[in-house]
């Protein structure tokens, strides 16, 4: 993380203090927005890394559909995603996993 050393180094050396970062995707990492934002208070100019949009017979996350009343996905094989309801990312994220039983099965 390049633009992570620039910023301690400037801070160091010359008592510098950014408000503003911009960067390229390789900015965009949820580690690096995270340090920029709630460590450092920086505001972020930087692509997003979106790995939402999959290829190579790899489901996107679009393909997935989202049942409200029972909180649960379905996947496009018609198959449950599962979830231990455990919040991460700060209480951010649910994660919800498939079976790979099931997908070993999938066409």
């Amino acid at each position: 993380m390049t633009a992570k050393r620039m910023i301690e180094r400037s801070l160091e050396r010359f008592d510098l203090y950014p408000s503003r970062l911009l960067g390229d995707s390789g900015d965009g990492s949820a580690e690096m927005l995270a340090w920029l934002v709630y460590e450092h208070g920086i505001e972020p100019h930087v692509t997003v890394f979106d790995k939402s949009a999959r290829t190579g017979g790899i489901f996107s996350r679009d393909d997935f559909t989202y049942d409200h009343a029972g909180d649960i996905y379905r996947c496009p094989g018609g198959k449950f995603l599962t979830t231990t309801g455990t919040l991460v990312n700060d209480g951010a994220t649910m994660l919800y996993l498939a079976s790979k039983r099931d997908c070993d099965r999938c066409t």
